[in-house]
């Protein structure tokens, strides 16, 4: 009996406290304000939806990456992204700008993020700890891929046979067997190899031109 009553109240009710952004309904003045301050994620993105006064919100509530929506063009290519700040950073791989210098050596990075990720290097932070042994890495690649020595994880497979690796350069390298591609070339007498180690094998057979 209670339980209908609140369903008959749901019913009756259910649009008097309403969100003036996504106009959705609530059965208390509570659970509207709580919508208001703390929204959950699907509550955040359907107010992104719904509403043109917060641009800003909808962008980072993730309107633009979930609806497929790419307004930010490049002027170079003629290719869209969902963000202005993507866009600025890909106009950058055809200008070469570099705006994010190192203050250690005289590197510079077009994106913040990669600045942060090099000064590792020179300040000896290693943030990324594996969960299986004590070996510690600056970077969340380089631990991803250690941690597949552990778990045994292969992710990369050949098309052409069942072998698989733990790194996509390896995958590449083992696929020049089958196509037959050797991208490697002799300088001193045009050979080609297939695999760098190989070409190096190689050049050790040529004499050395002393000054």
């Amino acid at each position: 009996m209670y339980y209908l009553k609140m369903q008959n109240r749901k019913l009756t009710l259910e649009n008097i406290f309403k969100c003036n952004n996504c106009e959705k309904g609530f059965i208390k003045k509570s659970e509207l304000i709580k919508h208001r301050i703390r929204p959950t994620w699907k509550e955040r993105f359907w107010c992104s939806l719904k509403s043109d006064q917060n641009k800003h919100l909808s962008i980072h509530t993730g309107k633009m990456v979930y609806t497929g929506e790419k307004q930010f063009q490049c002027s170079v290519c003629g290719k869209s992204f969902s963000t202005k700040n993507i866009l600025t950073n890909h106009i950058r791989m055809h200008t070469g700008g570099k705006p994010f210098p190192c203050k250690h050596c005289p590197r510079a990075f077009s994106e913040k993020q990669s600045l942060v990720r090099h000064l590792r290097i020179h300040i000896g932070e290693k943030p990324y700890r594996c969960t299986y042994c004590e070996i510690v890495f600056a970077h969340k690649p380089g631990l991803v891929i250690h941690q597949r020595v552990h778990t045994g994880e292969k992710p990369f497979s050949c098309y052409h046979c069942d072998k698989s690796f733990t790194e996509k350069q390896y995958l590449i390298k083992h696929q020049n067997v089958h196509t037959g591609e050797r991208p490697f070339n002799c300088n001193h007498c045009g050979e080609s190899f297939g695999w760098k180690h190989s070409l190096v094998r190689h050049q050790k057979m040529h004499p050395v031109d002393k000054p």
